[in-house]
């Protein structure tokens, strides 16, 4: 049997019993961190004495007087505290630290990486340049552009220049609300453009494609029968028809071409219709095709598939 090592006592707040080992007896008064941060704010109130140790017992960290530089109060943090706030212990608020910056440079802008040398170049070089009245012009005329453009302006970016809804956004700095907002005032049927487009984008990528990414069951069981059989073959093979697709596997010696049709996806006993059409056109451009269906492959040995192979 285990064997206790505190006691219980009575919370400051709720006033409820709560069980406290040995080691916590004069630092935790409160049973829980909601009672613990109500005692926090009696303290603030001066309800409560300030013996902040006994309010923090969650957070060991020593606690640190600090002076505020702006309106000059104590104030108390942590060590942890001081390590995470940007002012590091010099100011009590937010609000100290915005009126002591009026008038200077955010901190987020200085670059503390450049020497006095390297600032001192750069300055010279922006006043230098913003001296020059030609750069000036041009600077402005560039940024009106952006800022004022016309509706025929982003019919011919998306129309004649084929460019995306995302990238005349980066342009003319608007966004893709305004965009179709223009283009079904003008009658432009960005739905169909967008589809077409999305067509030629799957017919380039898709011979690069491997779908599915695993191979079923069906086709790892010819792959093993040809392996045995040691002949070359390649699985997922594009073939340049045009109904173009990936075949399950392309066998080069023989020119032959196997495709594993499950029964279910692939309609027995009737077929696909692109399926007979891509058969056809594989045949007219010289290629052998054997399919099997998945009933036919289960029931399956390596002598009967030879004899097929043989047959084709």
């Amino acid at each position: 049997m285990r064997t206790k090592t505190g006691i219980n006592i009575n919370c400051e707040i709720c006033k409820k019993d709560f069980y406290i080992y040995k080691h916590k007896i004069g630092v935790k008064k409160c049973c829980s961190k909601k009672c613990g941060y109500i005692y926090l704010s009696n303290i603030k109130k001066g309800k409560c004495p300030k013996n902040i140790e006994l309010i923090r017992f969650w957070n060991k960290t020593p606690d640190v007087k600090c002076n505020c530089i702006q309106c000059k109060k104590d104030f108390i943090l942590t060590e942890s505290q001081l390590k995470l706030k940007t002012y590091s212990g010099k100011f009590c608020s937010h609000q100290c630290y915005g009126k002591s910056m009026i008038g200077k440079r955010p901190r987020h802008l200085i670059n503390y990486n450049h020497n006095l040398k390297t600032k001192n170049k750069i300055s010279k070089k922006s006043i230098e340049m913003w001296a020059n009245p030609e750069i000036k012009k041009k600077l402005k005329e560039n940024w009106i552009k952006k800022l004022k453009f016309s509706d025929e302006d982003i019919i011919e970016q998306y129309v004649n220049n084929e460019k995306s809804m995302k990238d005349i956004c980066k342009v003319f700095h608007t966004s893709r609300e305004t965009i179709k907002d223009i283009l079904i005032r003008n009658k432009v049927d960005y739905i169909k453009i967008s589809r077409k487009r999305i067509g030629e984008n799957t017919k380039k990528h898709r011979p690069f494609q491997i779908i599915p990414k695993e191979d079923t069951s069906i086709e790892v069981k010819i792959q093993n029968f040809l392996k045995t059989l040691r002949i070359e073959f390649f699985t997922h093979n594009y073939m340049k028809i045009n109904h173009h697709y990936l075949c399950d596997i392309f066998i080069p010696s023989m020119n032959l071409v196997i495709e594993c049709d499950g029964d279910y996806w692939h309609k027995y006993p009737t077929g696909r219709d692109i399926d007979h059409i891509r058969t056809k056109e594989l045949i007219e451009k010289g290629f052998k095709v054997l399919r099997l269906w998945e009933f036919e492959i289960k029931a399956m040995n390596i002598n009967d598939f030879n004899r097929r192979l043989q047959n084709e």
